[in-house]
């Protein structure tokens, strides 16, 4: 019984803090603790200490490295295709399109990621993927194997259904 009164003077005190104007009344009744947030006949008016506040921090945005900001800065890249929150059939091919600014230098080079796992060189296109949310990311490397800069979406795969007869 002392838990229950416990947990709800614990509630009650919580959900006080919520609202700075609320007031909380206590009253003992045949060793029972009564709370309410309204006063009521024989109840006392409980004065709460101001609730401790932490302000959260905000971390500083990253900025790249300066050598990664040398090196591929100039690159702009953008996907095309498969288009950004884009929903594709199970099995309609989607080409892998992008556009990029300057052209590649030498050494340069670009790889194709599908959720996660690098793609063939020489894959243009994606088809019978499963159902549901996948993320297409083209990166731009050096010859050394540093990421330059990269470009991501996601898209998604529906579920042919039996009710729908594409002929």
């Amino acid at each position: 019984m002392k838990a229950k009164v416990w947990l709800l003077a614990t509630v009650l005190l919580l959900a006080a803090g919520q609202s700075s104007l609320a007031d909380i009344y206590r009253k003992v009744e045949d060793g029972q603790v009564i709370f309410s947030d309204h006063p009521f006949d024989g109840a006392e008016k409980i004065d709460l200490p101001p609730l401790n506040t932490v302000p959260a921090e905000v971390a500083p945005a990253q900025q790249p490295t300066a050598n990664a900001a040398a090196a591929g800065a100039d690159y702009q890249i953008q996907i095309l295709s498969p288009v950004d929150q884009q929903t594709y059939g199970y099995d309609q091919a989607i080409a892998l399109q992008s556009k990029m600014q300057p052209g590649l230098r030498d050494g340069d080079h670009r790889v194709w990621v599908l959720d996660g796992q690098p793609l063939p060189v020489g894959r243009h296109q994606l088809k019978g993927l499963e159902r549901g949310q996948h993320g297409v990311q083209l990166q731009i490397f050096d010859r050394h194997q540093k990421l330059l800069t990269q470009s991501s979406v996601t898209f998604f795969i529906r579920q042919n259904s039996v009710l729908v007869h594409p002929h």
